[in-house]
């Protein structure tokens, strides 16, 4: 399945404070929205398509209650307030229906669900997901996008929005840590899955490296970005994820 780094989910209390803190290292971060359905909401800061999404409870009733399960509301349920964490990753392909059935092939039970969420202008935004649920040894499963428009599209958009730009420079997505206390079990599952290339405990997706490294709280710690000389060689922190800024073209 052709796949691509989509987003990053990092749960935080307000997101708009971690929007200000990001401010304030030259970053632009724009007000994605509200999840009406699952009691969420929502502030993204975009490295080209990839981006991170901070996300906080917005009525808990609905996070506890949804329309129907998904794991963002449990996810949220499960680490808010006390634990401000990166928690899963989203890669997105342009054929969710073929990725189902592959990872059918492979023993995973899963179904796509509709997503969708209302922006600041009152426009409702609407995708496919494919969710996965479980772990390997301590490290949830991506889930699975497909958006309603192609890339060029979607870039189009965000260019119009000003989400591309940022006053630091440009940035690029590079990379992700990961802490595990078995790593060769999360690489090897991984790239079973999803067909990543693999080098020791490293994964590899269209040039950017998921690092799988071994200690005793897993999940997912350090988002790495390539910035201009603005931002390259600083760290941000936002409650427990570091997002780490490398130089220009380094991966």
């Amino acid at each position: 399945m052709k796949l691509e780094w989509d987003h990053v989910v990092h749960y935080v209390n307000d997101p708009e404070q971690a929007a200000e803190q990001c401010r304030s290292a030259g970053l632009t971060v724009k007000a994605g929205g509200s999840h009406e359905k699952w009691g969420t909401w929502n502030r993204l800061l975009y490295a080209d398509l990839t981006y991170m999404e901070f996300i906080g409870i917005e009525n808990e009733s609905i996070v506890r209650e949804p329309e129907e399960r998904n794991l963002i509301s449990l996810d949220s349920l499960k680490h808010l307030p006390d634990d401000e964490v990166m928690s899963r990753i989203a890669l997105r392909t342009n054929d969710l229906d073929q990725a189902l059935e592959q990872l059918r092939d492979n023993g995973i039970e899963a179904s796509i669900k509709s997503g969708e969420r209302r922006t600041a202008d009152g426009t409702l935004l609407t995708w496919r997901m494919l969710p996965i649920e479980g772990e390997t040894a301590g490290v949830p499963y991506p889930f699975l996008m497909e958006w309603g428009e192609d890339e060029a599209s979607r870039r189009q958009m965000l260019h119009q929005l000003g989400a591309l730009t940022h006053e630091s420079g440009p940035l690029e997505a590079a990379g992700a840590v990961w802490e595990t206390p078995d790593p060769e079990a999360v690489t090897a599952e991984w790239s079973r899955l999803f067909g990543f290339q693999q080098n020791g405990t490293d994964l590899w997706l269209n040039g950017c490296r998921f690092s799988f490294r071994k200690g005793s709280r897993a999940g997912l710690k350090e988002v790495q970005l390539t910035a201009s000389s603005g931002l390259a060689g600083r760290t941000l922190t936002i409650g427990k994820g570091r997002y780490v800024f490398l130089t220009e073209g380094a991966k």
